[in-house]
């Protein structure tokens, strides 16, 4: 297969997603910009979905391909579709999702203008519906030096090449298999866009794999190590490493305190069943990776106040918070309480 020196492959994973995938691929075929390839890689489905796919296929063959494959997870899937990727830029798009008909032309003009490595972008949460459940906006505008960074895969445009170069790819997990991805390549990228734009739908229901309870063998501790390891051997070459670590330190207090506890999106009848032995778990990780970083974390220049202007003030307290009591030695019974309330 040949590889193209323009357009965008958007890269789908697909399980069990019969009920969705109609609208999801009509957001694409109704994109404005033209040149993109969908690469879509039935994870072993148990319903309908490889025959819904083969339909849009059969009537977009220049536009559609399609890998069949043995139920795998998500992980290896997006590996897998990693791998067939043959434009000069890829996104990722979930199969319940949809796009604005905007979107792919917005993100690719952003990367050819500025020779972007990675172009991230807002999102908005709806429901099943089309109701708005929350909107992720980038605020550039107000604040061009933002240190918002959101670690999924909603609004996000890669070059290829560049992720190729750098060796980041996806451990064998089946949980927040996004965030070690993407905190990697947002730290190495030479050249990283930001836009004050939303056009990527991201459908929250109840069922989806993030409202159910978490395991301890869902985390991706080796993604995350890899991640850490891989950025702070090139820390001198990289152009904010205190943002780097300030972002993973956003990400073990979303984690331990709000992702694990109930979900935070979804307007669901019950919370979702905590896991503490999983949560402790994974704080004595977090412990551990931070004190193994090759600078102090309390001297991370981001816990400044007025470093950290554009982002919700929850956040900024839970870091806070989050290092005073790993300072005091406290975060372990703090976390122990926490999950009894």
């Amino acid at each position: 297969m040949s590889v193209s020196d323009s357009g965008v492959s958007v890269l789908m994973p697909a399980y069990n997603a019969a009920d969705y995938i109609d609208k999801t691929l009509q957001s694409v075929i109704n994109q404005q910009y033209t040149d993109y390839e969908i690469v879509i890689v039935d994870d072993g489905s148990s319903d309908t979905t490889l025959k819904v796919i083969e339909k849009w296929q059969r009537n977009f063959p220049e536009k559609i391909k399609i890998k069949a494959q043995k139920n795998s997870g998500v992980s290896e899937t997006r590996n897998t579709l990693l791998s067939l990727a043959r434009k000069k830029y890829f996104t990722f798009l979930d199969s319940d999702d949809y796009l604005d008909s905007d979107y792919l032309g917005k993100l690719v003009q952003a990367a050819e203008e500025n020779n972007a490595d990675m172009v991230i972008s807002g999102q908005r949460k709806v429901s099943n519906e089309g109701e708005l459940i929350a909107s992720i906006h980038y605020p550039v505008d107000q604040y061009p030096g933002t240190a918002m960074r959101r670690l999924n895969f909603a609004g996000k445009l890669y070059r290829r090449e560049f992720v190729q170069n750098t060796g980041v790819h996806f451990q064998k997990q089946n949980l927040y298999e996004d965030n070690p991805f993407n905190l990697a390549l947002m730290s190495l990228a030479d050249n990283l866009t930001i836009l004050p734009y939303e056009g990527y739908n991201q459908i929250v229901h109840v069922g989806s794999i993030t409202a159910r309870k978490i395991t301890n063998n869902q985390i991706p501790y080796k993604a995350i190590e890899e991640t850490v390891r891989l950025v702070s051997e090139n820390k001198n070459l990289i152009k904010d490493y205190d943002l780097f670590v300030y972002t993973l330190l956003s990400f073990f207090v979303f984690f331990i305190f709000k992702a694990n506890k109930n979900h935070s999106y979804m307007r669901m009848d019950k919370k979702r069943q905590s896991n503490t032995d999983t949560v402790l778990k994974f704080v004595v990780f977090a412990e551990k990776t931070l004190a193994d970083l090759p600078f102090s974390v309390y001297d991370n220049k981001y816990l400044k106040y007025n470093k950290v202007k554009d982002l919700p003030i929850a956040q900024k307290i839970g870091v806070y918070t989050f290092l005073r009591l790993l300072k005091w030695n406290l975060l372990l019974p703090f976390v122990k309480i926490y999950y009894r309330i």
